[in-house]
C-alpha cells in the first residue's frame, strides 16, 4: 500500500488517475462503479400443441411455452385428426376425426355433433367450441358436441377461425374476395366482405399485438387485415427462411414475436414487424407426420 501512494506522488505536478478501489493522490479512494443488474430474457408465454400420425395411429403432444413437452396422448385409434384445440386451464385437447371430434382428458371421448366433419379448423369460445367444414359453421358445447347455433349461408371456402373478446372471426376465401365472418352467442354474420384481393395471403386468422387481426400465408409472411382491406398488400413482418408450409401462426407478447407452425420442420419464430432472422425453435419427432397444430395460451 505505500508504494502504491508513494507511486500516486513521483511528480507533484502530474495526477496520475486512480483505480476504482484504490486511494488517489488528494487521499480519497474511488468507489467502485455500480455492478449492473442481470438483464433477463423475457419468458414465452405462447404454448404449441401437435397432432401427429405415427404409423397407424395418431399421437398429440403438447409443448410448454419454454419448449419443454408436456402433456402427451398416444396411440389414439381414429384416424382424421387434423383441426386441433387445447385448453390448458383443464388440460383438454379436442381433436378433429373424420365424423366429428374426440376429446381428450384422463378418457379419450368420441364426440359426432349435428354438424359431421371433417372440420377444417375449430377454436373454442369460452365451454364452446366454434366448427368450421368448409361450407358451414356451428357454435356447440365443447364438452358434448350440442348444437347450440349454426350458419344459414352456405360458404364457398371457410378457412380458419381464431377469438377475440367474446367473438371468433373467420375467413372464408372466397373466388371473389376473402371475407371476414363474425361468430358470437347471438349468431353468424358478415362482419368484412373482400378483406383482400387474393385468397392467398388471407389465410391463417390470429390476434397480433394491441388486438389486431392478422394473417399469414404459407410462406410465413404477415399482414393486417386492417392494412388488407385498405388496399395495401404490405407485409406486416416477413420471415427469411425459405419456409413453404406455413400452417398456423400466433403472436407472443411476452417476447414481441411472430410464431409459425409449419407441417414439416416444426416451430419458427420471427421479430413481429419489419423483415427478420426466422429462428427455429422446435423440431417434430421422428417417424411422425404433422396433420395438426394449435398456439395456446
Amino acid at each position: 500500500m505505500l508504494l502504491l501512494l508513494t507511486a500516486c506522488h513521483v511528480f507533484s505536478s502530474l495526477e496520475i488517475p486512480c483505480t476504482a478501489g484504490q486511494p488517489c493522490a488528494d487521499g480519497t479512494t474511488k468507489e467502485s462503479p455500480p455492478e449492473s443488474e442481470p438483464v433477463d430474457e423475457p419468458e414465452a408465454s405462447v404454448g404449441l400443441v401437435l397432432a401427429l400420425i405415427r404409423g397407424a395411429a395418431t399421437e398429440v403432444r403438447v409443448y410448454d411455452p419454454d419448449g419443454s413437452q408436456g402433456k402427451v396422448w398416444s396411440g389414439l385409434a381414429f384416424a382424421g385428426a387434423g383441426a386441433i384445440v387445447y385448453d390448458p386451464a383443464s388440460t383438454t385437447a379436442y381433436v378433429a376425426t373424420s365424423s366429428g371430434y374426440a376429446r381428450l382428458d384422463s378418457a379419450t371421448t368420441a364426440i359426432t355433433p349435428d354438424l359431421a366433419g371433417p372440420y377444417v379448423d375449430m377454436e373454442l369460445l369460452g365451454s364452446r367450441l366454434v366448427l368450421l367444414t368448409t361450407g358451414e359453421i356451428a357454435l356447440v358445447a365443447a364438452a358434448t358436441g350440442v348444437e347450440a347455433l349454426r350458419s344459414t349461408v352456405a360458404y364457398e371456402n371457410l378457412d380458419s377461425v381464431t377469438v377475440l373478446g367474446d367473438d371468433a372471426f373467420v375467413v372464408d376465401l372466397q373466388s371473389s374476395g376473402p371475407d371476414l365472418i363474425r361468430v358470437n352467442e347471438t349468431g353468424v354474420a358478415l362482419h368484412a366482405a373482400d378483406i383482400d384481393t387474393d385468397d392467398n395471403r388471407a389465410s391463417s386468422l390470429f390476434v397480433g399485438a394491441d388486438s389486431d387481426l392478422l394473417v399469414c400465408s404459407g410462406r410465413g409472411i404477415v399482414y393486417a387485415v386492417t392494412s388488407l382491406r385498405s388496399g395495401s398488400s404490405a407485409p406486416l413482418t416477413v420471415c427469411d427462411a425459405d419456409l413453404r408450409d406455413v400452417t398456423d401462426c400466433a403472436y407472443d407478447p411476452a417476447t414481441d414475436e411472430i410464431l409459425l407452425a409449419t407441417s414439416g420442420t416444426g416451430l419458427w419464430a420471427m421479430a413481429a414487424s419489419g423483415v427478420g432472422a426466422c429462428t427455429q425453435r422446435l423440431t417434430p419427432p421422428d417417424g411422425v407426420t404433422v396433420v395438426g397444430s394449435y398456439f395456446y395460451r
